[in-house]
């Protein structure tokens, strides 16, 4: 099944609030390149883990180990913090700029109503070979760019290469003075 996408206005709010949380801690997350190590890990390893004692240093539970001895044996959960930063980060980058792009690609060909901005019937247009427009109407429509006098013209002709077909009709033509 697959999943409703949320509207453009909760994603644009959630972008609003992660580019809010990377300015503000952008020193956190970027690598230290001497170290080889991001400042993200170094913040969680100076943090250390929770312990599970009272204060008095003595464990709760029914373990005998110790905390520090219970958070050394747990695999650490923030071992790849690096790895998953730097693969999100790339991932919304490439995700917007993608989505930019489509969005962009889409409305470039609508005017500000939300219509088609080309909008015109099917078959209408210029002629490739004459640039005579043809309204679409069913005598008067392109069939493979042309005209339809071009168009027979270039069918008798045994379908010639398209540019010189087109060269040789401009030639032809009687130019206006």
């Amino acid at each position: 099944m697959t999943k409703r996408a949320p509207t453009p206005t909760v994603v644009v709010e959630a972008l609003r609030d992660c580019a809010k949380v990377l300015e503000q801690h952008s020193a956190a997350i970027t690598p230290d390149r001497k170290r080889l190590r991001s400042s993200a890990a170094q913040l969680l390893a100076a943090r250390g883990w929770p312990s599970a004692t009272m204060g008095d240093g003595m464990a709760r539970g029914t373990s005998e180990l110790t905390s520090v001895e219970r958070a050394a044996s747990r695999p650490d959960p923030h071992a790849d913090i690096d790895q998953r930063i730097n693969d999100l980060l790339w991932l919304l980058w490439h995700g917007t700029t993608t989505l930019h792009g489509l969005v962009t690609e889409v409305v470039a060909h609508a005017t500000e109503d939300g219509t088609a901005r080309d909008a015109h019937r099917a078959g209408a247009g210029a002629c490739q070979a004459c640039d005579n427009w043809c309204s679409g109407a069913e005598n008067d429509r392109l069939r493979a760019g042309y005209c339809p006098a071009h168009y027979h013209q270039w069918r008798r002709a045994g379908q010639p290469d398209r540019h010189a077909f087109e060269l040789g009709v401009r030639n032809q033509t009687p130019k206006a003075s």
